[in-house]
């Protein structure tokens, strides 16, 4: 990776810079390369989808009971950040996409939590338009609850995914879905709640 040279002034080098290609026009002419000066390919990140069924959960301590008493806490995907950036060839529009991926979730915690702490497992994955999947990998949101602070939002760690580019394979191409990890009795709660489509 080339990075800029250090200066102590750095206008002074730009105008030092300008000042000898100009008196390089002067003496022999100055070429200018035309790509140097191209601005970056830009495209949109790719669509992204939480997945209903299992966009929050609720977790209740060991043992039978199953009665508001029994929540250790409860968990929510609030929204998904995406930040993309790219590598693009300019000439043959071929490269790689960024995409750097933060889930927003919320937490509450329940009368039966004695840890103070919430541990939310989920994942990010990542189709075709056909959803076929091409990568997937789970992950932890690990949340404290500090003082007596009982609710909580927060963000979790980002995720960089990189996607080819290529003719014929753009960001329109893949779809990015995210969801909570769930055991089957917290999926099987959630769809008594909702129906379980996607949003």
């Amino acid at each position: 990776m080339i990075k800029p040279a250090a200066t102590d002034n750095p206008g002074r080098a730009v105008r030092s810079a300008l000042l000898a290609c100009g008196m390089a026009l002067i003496a022999a002419g100055c070429t200018v390369v035309d790509t140097v000066w191209a601005p970056p390919l830009v495209l949109p990140c790719p669509d992204h989808k939480v997945i209903a069924d299992l966009n929050s959960v609720t977790k209740f301590q060991d043992g039978p009971g199953r009665d508001i008493v029994d929540v250790d806490f409860e968990g929510l995907v609030l929204g998904v950040d995406l930040a993309c950036n790219t590598d693009m060839d300019v000439e043959d529009t071929a490269g790689t996409m960024d995409v750097e991926v933060r889930l927003q979730l919320g937490a509450q915690r329940g009368p039966a939590n004695r840890t103070r702490q919430a541990v939310m497992p989920y994942f990010i994955s990542v189709t075709d338009r056909d959803r076929k999947v091409l990568y997937r990998e789970d992950f932890e949101a690990v949340v404290d609850f500090e003082g007596n602070r009982t609710k909580l939002r927060f963000r979790s760690k980002p995720i960089v995914l990189e996607l080819p580019i290529r003719e014929g394979l753009s960001e329109k191409s893949y779809l990015i879905f995210t969801g909570l990890m769930l055991t089957k009795e917290q999926l099987k709660l959630n769809r008594t709640r909702r129906g379980g489509l996607l949003r």
